[in-house]
């Protein structure tokens, strides 16, 4: 019935969470990411009531990588100007972030709240979530899973792309 017979969720906030990105991940063609949120609050907390208020919100955000022979960033990574991530066994490729940007729509940015709490996800590339809270860490919940669009031929209004 599904893309594969592993229809586990795979974690991008939970209660032991420490930062505000979201680890990587990949809408492959062919494929949907179902995105499920649980526990924003409708705000973000205010220090006083002089602060306006701001929706709590996740926004999504599009990455792009570049992959480059190891020998070539070897300077770089000595001198610590290289935010760069190794390729388990391929250590002669190092792998880095080239440009990340909120993902743009008709000038809107999708985004995951306590009014929109799912999403599907069916452009390929590579995206990760922003909170706009710190306290939202722990609190806030997300979890993602992939889906074959053969598996998942219907419209619907919940679609990023």
């Amino acid at each position: 019935m599904f893309a594969s017979d592993d229809y586990s969720w795979k974690t991008l906030f939970d209660t032991n969470s420490k930062s505000v990105e979201s680890p990587f991940f990949t809408v492959l063609p062919g494929h949907i990411i179902q995105v499920q949120a649980f526990g924003f609050q409708d705000y973000v907390e205010r220090t006083d009531d002089s602060e306006r208020k701001v929706k709590q919100v996740a926004c999504l955000q599009q990455v792009l990588f570049t992959e480059n022979v190891r020998d070539t960033l070897d300077a770089a990574i000595g001198k610590g100007n290289c935010d760069c991530v190794m390729h388990g066994t391929l250590d002669k490729y190092v792998t880095s972030v080239e440009a990340y940007e909120e993902l743009l729509m008709d000038g809107c940015s999708p985004s995951i709240d306590s009014c929109n709490n799912q999403m599907l996800i069916n452009l390929p590339g590579v995206y990760r979530f922003v909170l706009n809270d710190q306290n939202a860490l722990g609190v806030v919940r997300i979890y993602i899973h992939e889906i074959s669009a053969t598996d998942f031929p219907w419209q619907s209004k919940l679609f990023i792309a």
